[in-house]
């Protein structure tokens, strides 16, 4: 894998009958240490002209999501039946979040990791949603 790749993050989340798709392709770093896989990447928030740092850990079957900007959180995708919980502090104010990995499959190739995870959300112990979620990345200039 090269140091330069492009990330493609795409995601479904189901909130009762509503169903919202995402998707975010942004250029990042990537490098390997002692077998873990770890990404940067700066996110755009354009609506307040600012961005969010974003590292994303992959390894031992588990995923890690961190963000540091407007929004600070780390979420933790873990191979096992354990619920993890996190403080997702906003602006507007700090909720603790829960999050329940049902299934996470990650495939790693010379220049390409992609890791689906299923997962649900809950706040406060109630349930918030069912989402799954793709990170692919991918060596700059070379094909998917």
């Amino acid at each position: 894998m090269t140091e330069n790749v492009l990330v493609t993050i795409s995601g479904n989340r189901r909130m009762g009958a509503e169903n919202e798709n995402v998707e975010l392709v942004i250029p990042g770093s990537y490098s390997l240490r002692d077998g873990m896989h770890t990404v940067r990447y700066e996110e755009p928030v354009e609506e307040l002209d600012a961005s969010t740092e974003n590292v994303i850990t992959i390894g031992g079957g588990c995923m890690q999501i961190e963000k540091h900007g407007l929004a600070n959180v780390r979420m933790d995708f873990l191979n096992s039946t354990e619920r993890t919980v996190s403080c997702y502090s906003t602006p507007f104010g700090d909720l603790m979040i829960g999050i329940m990995t049902n299934d996470i499959e990650i495939r790693e190739s010379r220049d390409q990791i992609m890791v689906v995870v299923d997962y649900s959300m809950d706040i406060g112990d109630e349930h918030l949603s069912d989402c799954r979620m793709k990170v692919l990345i991918s060596s700059r200039g070379k094909p998917c």
